[in-house]
């Protein structure tokens, strides 16, 4: 090695420029040396990979005038570039390339380091020359800013509003008189906005936006006048009532639906007394309207007492949904709404007042215990004595008549004074066994005086045609003052064959005659247990029958626009029939069994050519332009039923095709429009 070569000094410098965020920025990459000129080089550059989202170089004019390759490999926040070539030419001073940064979108206004290591430089005769870097910068500018804007609806409640922006930077505007408002030259970051405007509340109450190298420009808020919103509890919330004179039947319970709910509530109904819960349904708020009610039916229609208070109240989450805090409401007279009401554990409060609530839930009900009729109209009280000189069960005993009965709640005549609860029941006058599901509980406490309280059934009973009941109460010596055997009237659905009592332990007796009854005790049954038919003709003379198979037969069909309420499914009657079916209602679309829509019908004692018919549990909603399979179970060997053969239905509905399975899983269309096998029904 020469002394002159040892001497000899190579630098590569980075330059220095400037850039906004998500903008990019070329720097020189330069070469300089002190005595021998280098054939070849290598530099690393070095950047902060979080402002630097990539970098490209290019080989500049020094580089390409001594004929030499520029190669480069590397990335997330180092790269190694190369410039070399097969021929002796030195590279002299000047751009060796150009390095084009782009800046990430998100980057602050910062000045940002561009280092150049790890430089090696190599003579034409392959000796090294000493070597050095020497960084660069680049300065992030923030001229380029963004918006955030939106608009509050309606426009009358936003105009005026006060709109706040908090986060990365702070501000505050007015909404203008179209609801409208907007916030401009804001950097890149993170920010809340916030509405406000005395009287009303909003929803949501505030919405965290991002501006990464874009604008916002939906950031829209409903402004609602009234009480404000809270998400800061966890527990029931809503309110206290008291039915008026007449029962109701609760159908569905609701809650009103804030914008941005998106959470499945449990709403309930509870007696205000014992603090038992009457009825519940979960009300699932995903992408509800705002300011409008969500509904969910109850399993059962629950009977909600006259002169009986009651919650109605919301399961609520801390930092879950919106909902309104205690506010005023307007309900319809069937009820007084007493106070809002929330509970903490068990333990319910109520305050401020008549018509107010939290939330607010709300119900769907008729006036009546499940628009039910009932079966004892009139009582004679002026002749029978008050006692409570016994202790037992008292009642009466009654046969049904044609056809089977569906009750829904059981009742007991209110004597001024009546405090104490009662245990009222159905028996079977044959076997002397309490009817399943057929007991209630009945508190007197609150009842109006010549007037029967009922107790609704946790699910409907069905009363068989023609057998005989005994409907009882029990009573204690010294309790609650009833009325001794005295006459009633009653609907024509089944005849009061005698008064009716049993002492603890005994069988009960009936006593006096027809048109007896002690207490007196009522029930109400459902109105509407039979329907319309499905089927309403069926040509009997052409199919043949069979007994061949074994699993399920029937028919597909799709209700109409109205959809279809069922209270009864049904089998056709064939001569010799003796046999039990299950009959029910399969959804198409996926073969699950409709919930609550399977009957065991009983062919014994049918007409042939007619349909015997089953009351469900209790009514059950078909959708609308639904398809749906009606089957019955058939077996091997036993009752017959028809083959293949052509039907008529109501014109709401229509049949496209008998259907059969051999397990219940696996479905078959058969035959075509207006066919079905067996056939069963419905109404």
């Amino acid at each position: 090695m020469t002394a002159s070569q040892a001497a000899a000094q190579v630098t590569v410098a980075a330059g220095t420029g400037s850039a906004a965020a998500g903008g990019t920025v070329a720097l020189a990459i330069s070469l300089t040396s002190s005595g021998a000129s280098p054939a070849a080089t290598q530099w690393t550059i070095g950047y902060p990979a979080a402002t630097i989202s990539s970098v490209t170089v290019a080989a500049g004019a020094s580089a390409s005038a001594a004929g030499k390759a520029l190669t480069c490999a590397g990335g997330g926040g180092v790269i190694t570039c190369v410039a070399y070539g097969i021929n002796q030419n030195a590279i002299g001073a000047g751009i060796l390339a150009t390095a084009t940064f782009t800046v990430a979108a998100t980057a602050q206004a910062a000045s940002v380091p561009i280092q150049v290591s790890g430089v090696v430089a190599v003579s034409a005769g392959g000796s090294a020359i000493s070597a050095s870097g020497l960084a660069g910068g680049i300065t992030v500018t923030s001229s380029q800013t963004w918006t955030i804007s939106g608009a509050i609806s309606p426009a009358a409640s936003g105009s005026g509003a006060t709109v706040t922006l908090s986060g990365a930077a702070s501000a505050t505007t007015t909404a203008n008189s179209s609801g409208a408002y907007s916030f401009t030259g804001l950097a890149n970051g993170s920010y809340t906005v916030t509405p406000s405007k005395s009287g009303y509340s909003f929803a949501p109450v505030n919405s965290a936006v991002t501006v990464n190298g874009a604008s916002q420009t939906s950031v829209n808020f409903t402004a609602s006048s009234g009480p404000p919103l809270r998400n800061d509890f966890t527990g029931f919330v809503g309110m206290q009532f008291t039915v008026a004179s007449s029962p109701l039947s609760v159908s569905t319970v609701g809650r009103i639906c804030v914008a941005g709910n998106s959470a499945t509530h449990t709403v309930e109904l509870v007696s205000g007394p014992t603090g038992a819960v009457v009825a519940a349904a979960s009300v699932n708020m995903a992408n509800c309207p705002g300011g409008q009610f969500v509904y969910a039916p109850l399993t059962s229609p629950a009977t909600l007492q006259a002169g009986a208070s009651y919650y109605l109240a919301s399961l609520e989450q801390a930092g879950g949904d919106y909902w309104y805090d205690t506010g005023p409401i307007s309900p319809l007279p069937d009820v007084s709404v007493t106070n809002s009401a929330y509970a903490v554990g068990s333990t319910w409060y109520a305050g401020f007042g008549p018509n107010t609530s939290y939330v607010p839930p709300s119900m769907q009900y008729t006036v009546g215990s499940n628009s039910a009729t009932p079966f004892v109209v009139t009582y004679n009280l002026n002749n029978p004595s008050l006692r409570s000189d016994f202790t037992g069960y008292v009642g009466l005993e009654l046969t049904v008549g044609s056809s089977p009965i569906t009750v829904v709640s059981l009742g007991r005549m209110c004597v001024a004074g009546n405090s104490l609860s009662h245990t009222l029941e159905f028996v079977n006058a044959s076997t002397g066994a309490t009817v399943t599901g057929g007991s209630v509980t009945l508190s007197m406490s609150g009842c109006q005086a010549g007037q029967f309280a009922y107790a609704g059934l946790s699910s409907p009973i069905t009363l068989q045609a023609g057998s005989a009941y005994y409907l009882v109460s029990s009573e204690i010596a010294g309790g609650d003052q009833w009325y001794d055997a005295g006459t009633l009237t009653s609907t024509a659905v089944a005849a009061v064959t005698h008064a009716a009592y049993a002492y603890p332990g005994q069988s009960l007796v009936p006593a006096f005659s027809a048109g007896w009854s002690y207490g007196p005790l009522n029930f109400e049954y459902s109105s509407n247990t039979g329907g319309t038919p499905l089927i309403t003709a069926y040509g009997l003379s052409n199919p043949p029958l069979r007994n061949d198979f074994s699993g399920w037969v029937g028919l597909e069909f799709t209700t109409g626009a109205g959809g279809m309420t069922v209270h009864s499914l049904g089998r056709i009657f064939v001569a010799g029939n003796s046999g039990t079916h299950t009959v029910k209602l399969v959804l198409a679309s996926n073969g699950t069994d409709v919930s609550g829509a399977t009957a065991s019908v009983s062919m014994e004692g049918g007409s042939a050519g007619t349909f015997v018919y089953v009351s469900l549990p209790s009514p059950v909603t078909l959708q609308a332009n639904t398809s749906y399979y009606l089957v019955s179970q058939e077996a091997a060997g036993g009752d017959q039923w028809y083959d293949l053969g052509s039907i008529s239905t109501t014109s709401s509905e229509s049949v496209p095709s008998a259907i059969w399975s051999p397990d219940g899983t696996n479905w078959y269309q058969a035959g075509g429009v207006n066919d079905s096998y067996v056939p069963p029904n419905l109404e």
